[in-house]
């Protein structure tokens, strides 16, 4: 009972945000919009998350904050019984030392700063207590594992996948065959129905699980290529991790204690995952495989408080705690002095946020009321003008490439895409489905494109064009680019650029017109052909770069553009989706020839004369890439279509 009364002070936190403006919270509007509508993960909507993703990012719409404040009750008090028990399961200690130690790992696993990590936490402890268990004991907490791991494939897919795994060898570590097998088929039941019953109470149905799934999985697999960020001094946190790990494995070898190890090895798969997510994209995500870290050492001491060798192995113990906080002191992340942000993660529980928590559950009526205004004043840089809101109308809508907060900002009738954030379009599978999408007679009457940052390009005026990353906006899901701009044109420049469907589509074939077989870091010539020319682009990894993907994360593949007036830019481009055809000419450098090209012109300044690739695979040998040139023939502007040209608003 201590350890739930501490574990809800401690992070019974209200986290329900409102809807406002920016990269991350459009995704989670997305997600939680889509949510509340009913849409049916996989085909109407697809996001790096499932259908019960509101979960982990919770935004005030509908009845989710009802529903989050259940769910995160389940959660804080789940955490205090989980560690209040796994503590008590340990051997030798007294009943002091079980309620210091209890209280101790209840606090470390509060530390964490994202809710699918205080949920990987629950999920650790359970599964570790299946493993240890024995009886009735063992066999309920390997049940309940195996439940929240099959839920997880319906909150966050790679928090699931490591988590099946895990009780998988959970199963294997059992001594002997009939319990490995009785294990197996407990796990097999229950992680079945910790995914199909929250499928069927969300839709009536388990049908359409399979496609989300197929979904996820490319997702998962595209991630590393697309999301890979490697900020300068990245090398010093990534060596900090590992020698975290070898720190664990020379402190088991030397420790000799049947449960620690035993609890290590059933560790390895959920350090595994952390470890992914924290080293493919090298910025905040760093930090989470320093804080469940800090859960890993935090249950390995519970473990071992009575071994023999407990105090000639802990110096080794404290060194990989040293070693995680070398690697949060050499992440780079621009919020603040490291010690600072270290101590302020270090301490945030003892501000006892379940008070707040719990306040706001009280007067949730009251909160909600504040979370809407909180909306108000921070949608109102999105709200547009009235001009602009006339031509929207009562029309469909969707939003391009990303920005959907405009979706609640002005209050629009949203026809989303099935992925409706272009730079998380991983792979060919995602893309071709936004693209049927808009090719199909269910694309929207009307789309918003907003115009991104240049900052994102690291391009001086490349606003408008610019993706995450350095990367350029129209390599990121060149399918659906190619679809968009083939039945849609600009009707009106403003604020936002805003597109309606065309009498008749742009182009009117699409042609192959030479291939050929050019070397890393050679300039190419483009065609000089009238219309737009594609590059489908095929390149095969060297077996050090497909072990190098797996077990870290992809290295950056970029192009240098150099334009026939003699301007050059340098930008990324996602390796998967290469082969898909790149738009390389005319390319927009800028909002200006993009508002030319949306209006149906191939801008002379946008002309390309030659472009040369390069990977980040560091001296290794690679194959040559083979570069298959196509040609859109297009045809003249329409003054025929819904709103010419000359009727367009500019406010």
């Amino acid at each position: 009972m201590v350890t739930v009364v501490a574990s809800v002070l401690l992070g019974f936190r209200p986290g329900v945000s409102p809807a406002q403006p920016g990269l991350d919270p459009s995704c989670a509007f997305a997600a939680n919009y889509a949510a509340v509508r009913g849409q049916r993960w996989g085909q109407e909507f697809i996001s790096t998350r499932g259908p019960y993703g509101w979960v982990l990012q919770p935004v005030d719409l509908g009845d989710i904050a009802p529903y989050w404040f259940l769910t995160q009750m389940v959660l804080a008090a789940g955490l205090g019984v989980a560690a209040g028990t796994y503590v008590w399961s340990a051997p030798g200690l007294g009943r002091v030392g079980r309620v210091l130690m209890g209280l101790s790992l209840t606090y470390v696993v509060h530390l964490a700063f994202w809710d699918e990590y205080r949920w990987f936490a629950l999920f650790l402890l359970l599964f570790l207590l299946g493993v240890h268990g024995q009886g009735r004991v063992g066999l309920f907490a390997s049940a309940l594992a195996s439940v929240l791991a099959g839920f997880f494939l319906l909150m966050r897919v790679s928090l699931g996948v490591g988590a099946l795994l895990a009780v998988g060898l959970g199963c294997l570590l059992q001594r002997r065959a009939s319990a490995v097998i009785s294990r197996l088929l407990l796990v097999s039941g229950f992680f079945s129905a910790g995914l199909l019953v929250p499928w069927a109470a969300r839709y009536g149905t388990t049908r359409g699980l399979a496609t989300h799934l197929v979904v996820s999985r490319a997702i998962a697999s595209g991630y590393s290529s697309a999301m890979s960020l490697a900020l300068e001094g990245w090398e010093v946190a990534a060596g900090s991790f590992l020698v975290f790990f070898l720190l664990l494995a020379a402190w088991a070898v030397f420790q000799r204690h049947g449960r620690a190890c035993l609890s290590l090895a059933g560790c390895s798969f959920p350090l595994l995952v952390t470890w992914k997510h924290s080293v493919v994209r090298q910025d905040v995500h760093a930090r989470v495989l320093v804080l469940f870290g800090l859960v890993i050492v935090a249950v390995l001491i519970t473990d071992s408080l009575t071994a023999e060798r407990r105090w000639r192995a802990s110096p080794i113990l404290a060194g990989a705690v040293v070693s995680l906080l070398v690697a949060w002191l050499h992440s780079p992340v621009d919020d603040g002095p490291p010690v600072q942000t270290l101590v302020r993660a270090l301490t945030q529980p003892l501000g006892l946020p379940g008070v707040a928590g719990l306040e706001a559950l009280v007067q949730l009526q009251h909160h909600r009321a504040h979370l809407a205004q909180l909306s108000i004043r921070a949608l109102e840089p999105l709200v547009l003008p009235t001009a602009e809101r006339a031509v929207l109308a009562d029309s469909t809508v969707d939003v391009y490439p990303w920005e959907a907060s405009y979706v609640a900002a002005n209050h629009l009738n949203w026809a989303n895409r099935p992925f409706p954030t272009s730079f998380q379009t991983y792979n060919p599978a995602l893309d071709r489905l936004n693209a049927s999408f808009f090719d199909s007679p269910r694309r929207p009457q009307r789309l918003l494109w907003h115009k991104t940052p240049g900052e994102l390009l690291r391009t001086p005026g490349a606003a408008g064009v610019a993706s995450i990353d350095g990367r350029h906006l129209f390599w990121d899901e060149p399918l659906t680019l190619v679809s968009i701009l083939n039945h849609y044109e600009l009707v009106s420049a403003g604020s936002v650029f805003l597109l309606a469907p065309r009498a008749e589509p742009r182009f009117l074939s699409r042609r192959q017109i030479a291939t050929l077989t050019v070397p890393w870091g050679a300039w190419t010539p483009v065609p000089d052909r009238p219309g737009v020319i594609l590059a489908e682009i095929g390149l095969r990894r060297p077996p050090s770069a497909q072990l190098r993907r797996l077990l870290f994360r992809e290295e950056e593949m970029s192009i240098d553009v150099r334009f026939r007036a003699r301007r050059m830019i340098h930008c990324r481009f996602i390796p998967d989706q290469a082969a898909s055809g790149l738009w390389i000419s005319p390319l927009p450098h800028n909002a200006a020839s993009l508002e030319a090209l949306l209006s149906g012109a191939l801008p002379e300044q946008g002309q390309v004369a030659e472009i040369r690739f390069w990977n980040g695979w560091r001296g290794v040998s690679a194959p040559d890439l083979r570069i298959s040139w196509v040609n859109l023939e297009t045809r003249a502007f329409s003054a025929s279509s819904p709103l010419a040209v000359s009727d367009r608003v500019t406010p």
